[in-house]
């Protein structure tokens, strides 16, 4: 009896060790799948002398093998998916599991409990800039505008678990800045009230279940209220666009509505609920479509992920900055992965005819990705005048050896070309000469 368990211990064993290569001869899809998500896996390291004494290459390849063998995948899978059932939990971090399985980041629920709110006196300055900027621009026929969107977890409290207490929450910076920016009479769009007065009407989601951003159909009706918006504050006549009947789909969901279900890494997908995906009809072009910018955070991108409302709408020139850091957008620009921070932010401004910025609850923080900051000592110098001066910074620059030495120590410490750096201080020169 006992020679009979060790056998069976035995074979237990080699089975245990043989289950990357049957995995790997299976070639089940299941079994294959690799795993969702943004992640690299290591590379095999390379052999030196040093690296073997050290002990760092003998480290390094267990870590390698450990996170590509054939296998693991599945068995992360099948680990996630022991914890979605039997705990509600997950490993994607930052996901709340809520009732009914609809699934939030934790970000949004800090924001809807005012976890990060700012100061009173930082909104007020932030909006009083806000203002000088939206109507310095103005004079130069370019209209600014801010849209606040909502966040899941203000739009869904009724979702959220127990162990949310909503009465604990405080002032909230949606809040804050939505009583300043009505109180000054700025241009902005509330997205999160239409969406909220929306809601119990609509017949389709406007959030998804197992996704954090605004749904693919919620997205027709933001732009068709943006697009009104902008033709009423501007001289701009934005091409139309209708629906013309759709398809509901519960599986093979568009673009983001399934994004942190994606994230969750389960065997069995976490289900979804049904979502309506409008067949979109253009108009034809009414003349010349305005240049925009838009800065702002992920849920810009809906604006191209789920239909092309920049390319039929907007100017072949059109950008967008992803967090005012990143140009990620047209694809064949974000692919080169150009850094705002090195551009001229000045000049890019000047040469739209929108700047739209669209910011969730969640980021009021850094009230619109901090462009407001950056570009408020502008404002004050007329655009000419503002050219002329930094040309003649810029020389004075390049005909002084030790001014230009220092500058060249700055680029090689940012990491940035020195035409740049030269810019920026030419640039930091006008903003703080007395």
């Amino acid at each position: 009896m006992m020679r009979t368990a060790n056998y069976i211990s035995i074979g237990l064993l080699f089975l245990l060790l043989l289950t990357p290569a049957i995995l790997y001869l299976s070639k089940v899809e299941l079994l294959t799948k690799p795993l969702d998500g943004y992640f690299e896996k290591k590379q095999e390291p390379t052999l030196s002398m040093d690296s073997w004494f050290s002990g760092s290459y003998q480290e390094e390849l267990n870590k390698y093998f450990e996170e590509n063998l054939y296998g693991r995948d599945f068995l992360v899978r099948f680990y996630n998916q022991f914890r979605f059932w039997l705990f509600r939990q997950t490993s994607a971090n930052g996901t709340i599991i809520g009732k009914q399985n609809v699934l939030f980041q934790d970000f949004y629920i800090n924001a809807l409990l005012g976890r990060d709110a700012v100061k009173i006196e930082t909104a007020l300055e932030d909006v009083r800039k806000f203002k000088v900027i939206q109507d310095s621009l103005r004079k130069h026929n370019i209209f600014l505008v801010l849209a606040i969107a909502p966040g899941k977890a203000s739009f869904f409290p009724e979702y959220l678990p127990d162990s949310v207490d909503l009465k604990t929450g405080s002032t909230t910076n949606y809040d804050l800045y939505r009583h300043e920016l009505l109180k000054s009479g700025c241009d902005f769009i509330d997205l999160k009230q239409f969406l909220l007065a929306y809601k119990s009407v609509s017949r389709h989601p406007l959030f998804p279940k197992n996704g954090t951003h605004w749904s693919g159909y919620a997205v027709t009706l933001v732009m068709d209220t943006l697009s009104k918006y902008i033709e009423s504050k501007s001289q701009f006549d934005l091409r139309d666009f209708k629906d013309a009947g759709g398809r509901v789909a519960s599986n093979d969901l568009k673009f983001t509505d399934n994004d942190i279900g994606k994230a969750l890494n389960l065997l069995i997908p976490a289900r979804n609920w049904e979502m309506y995906y409008p067949n979109i009809v253009f108009s034809k072009p009414k003349g010349r479509k305005p240049n925009l910018l838009s800065i702002g955070d992920s849920f810009n991108q809906s604006f191209w992920g789920f239909y092309p409302f920049f390319d039929e709408m907007f100017g072949d020139t059109t950008n967008y900055w992803y967090y005012n850091r990143i140009v990620a957008w047209p694809d064949s620009i974000e692919k080169l992965q150009i850094n705002v921070k090195t551009m001229d932010l000045y000049s890019e401004v000047m040469k739209r005819d929108i700047v739209l910025i669209v910011t969730t609850e969640q980021n009021l923080n850094s009230f619109t990705f901090d462009f407001v900051k950056e570009f408020y000592s502008y404002v004050e110098v007329d655009h000419q005048t503002f050219l002329a001066k930094r040309q003649d910074f810029i020389n004075s620059i390049n005909g002084d050896s030790a001014w230009l030495a220092s500058v060249k120590e700055k680029a090689i410490k940012n990491n940035l070309p020195l035409e740049t750096m030269i810019r920026m201080d030419a640039e930091w020169m006008i903003v703080n000469e007395k």
